[in-house]
């Protein structure tokens, strides 16, 4: 009967305090333009508002005013409009970042930025194709929901309560609820999610897996982040889209008092509570490395290398750069030269695409290294399609996923920077955990689980023994 009553006044304080949860978290900015509604994001006392599209072209037609029905999430940079040559400076944000690709379907790069202080608060920008100007606006708070949304957090704190009444009441006290907010739906995502299920199965019965998947959308991951809030999880582990986005994300996690978790991602802000992450740089110098043995075994050897990049942050481009800190001298005499960097966005489509390209325009190319084995593997489609020997064409990716290694062991992918994802995922869950039972952790927390992957060690790395 004390249970009983302990639940009805659990279940009676739950009911008072869902309206005023609704009205905490951030506030993005919702702006009413001619195209539709756009929303950005506050940094500081600055509204951003990144990659607002003014019109919309077929390719080599005049362009024509463009509008959309749903509220568009203007979180990040759209893609460049190529212009002229690409420098081959690895540090040069221009030559690898935003680098558009066709995709055959429309062209993306006819936007604008937007910064703008909030110094009227009924003040916002209004956009024609021809200037940007000032007109009435609205600002909404993330979490302030409208009135039906509140009728429907009353009735299920209504629904709890009856539950409670009519049921035993159960003791749940060392219950722990985790929230996996994925970012795309590519194969190592796909893995890391199955780890995770597995691992949690295998050693913690009392914790709750809620798994959402952005499928690479920015609106989308933070619509994600909010049903895990509501989903009362105690820690979020967060894979965000870009750095951008991932603010945003972040600030309305840590506004729910929820402890947050990096995984292998970058976000703008250090307001998270711990980022579990391998040094990405070395993911380039285990490439570093397999392109230094190629090299080393043949004086005679050049090496005309693309490097097709997933992301634009900072961090992932040390998937490229780190080759250069193994190859430093092979850059300077000239026998390993970067031709060109694009950005596929993590799709094998696209650097499929990049490399047809690639290829026509640099007959000297002999070498193209992506960072993910979902973006090799489209290379190495673009050669095959194109009639290139790969025995005379090196091709590397990242990650050592399973597709990665039957490509490894078809001799078309040469190397691979592989991850143990269950090092990294056991690490992660030994963090959140921990901080759900009050212990603390470093900020920065490196599982040191890539190693170079090759036709050679591919065994030993997996554990398969010779019968």
């Amino acid at each position: 009967m004390t249970k009983k009553i302990i639940s009805l006044l659990l279940a009676l304080l739950m009911l008072l305090s869902c309206t005023a949860a609704l009205a905490e978290g951030i506030t993005p900015v919702i702006l009413e333009v001619e195209g539709g509604r756009i929303m950005g994001f506050k940094m500081g006392d600055v509204n951003v508002f990144k990659g607002i599209p003014y019109a919309e072209a077929e390719r080599f037609e005049m362009p024509q005013p463009t509008s959309w029905s749903d509220i568009r999430a203007c979180l990040n940079y759209s893609e460049v409009c190529p212009q002229g040559q690409y420098s081959n400076n690895a540090n040069d944000f221009c030559s690898v970042s935003n680098y558009f690709v066709e995709d055959r379907e429309e062209n993306t790069f006819l936007t604008v930025n937007v910064w703008t202080k909030d110094t009227n608060p009924m003040g916002i920008l209004q956009y024609s194709n021809q200037s940007l100007r000032q007109a009435k606006c609205r600002k909404k708070p993330l979490r302030r929901y409208p009135c039906m949304k509140k009728v429907f957090c009353f009735l299920l704190s209504a629904a709890l309560l009856l539950g409670m009444l009519c049921a035993p009441a159960m003791a749940e006290d060392d219950k722990i609820v985790i929230g996996l907010s994925l970012n795309l739906q590519d194969e190592i995502n796909v893995k890391f999610q199955e780890i995770y299920e597995q691992l949690i199965a295998e050693n913690y019965p009392n914790v709750e897996l809620v798994v959402t998947n952005a499928l690479g959308d920015t609106s989308r991951q933070l619509s994600d982040v909010e049903s895990l809030i509501m989903q009362d999880c105690d820690v979020i582990i967060l894979r965000a889209i870009d750095a951008d986005s991932g603010v945003v994300c972040a600030e309305a996690i840590k506004n729910a008092n929820i402890y947050l978790v990096l995984h292998d991602t970058n976000v703008n802000t250090d307001i998270w509570d711990v980022r579990v992450m391998g040094d990405q740089g070395d993911h380039g110098k285990a490439i570093g490395k397999a392109i230094k043995e190629y090299l080393d075994a043949d004086e005679s050897r050049v090496v005309n290398m693309g490097y097709i990049h997933g992301g634009t942050t900072v961090t992932v481009m040390r998937r490229e750069t780190g080759i250069y800190d193994v190859c430093g001298d092979y850059v300077e005499n000239g026998r390993l030269n970067t031709l060109i960097t694009g950005n596929a966005a993590w799709s094998a489509d696209k650097a499929m695409a990049l490399a047809e390209d690639w290829l026509n325009t640099y007959p000297e190319l002999n070498c193209i290294a992506a960072a993910s084995d979902e973006m090799a593997i489209g290379v190495i489609q673009a050669l095959e399609g194109a009639g290139v020997n790969l025995d005379e064409f090196l091709v590397f990716g990242v990650d050592g996923t399973e597709a990665g290694q039957q490509y490894i062991r078809s001799g078309e992918l040469d190397a691979t920077s592989y991850q143990d994802i269950p090092v990294a995922v056991a690490k992660i869950l030994e963090v959140c955990v921990g901080l759900v039972n009050g212990q603390t952790f470093d900020k920065e927390i490196n599982p040191n689980n890539y190693y170079p992957m090759s036709i050679d060690n591919i065994d030993a790395l997996l554990g398969i023994t010779a019968e």
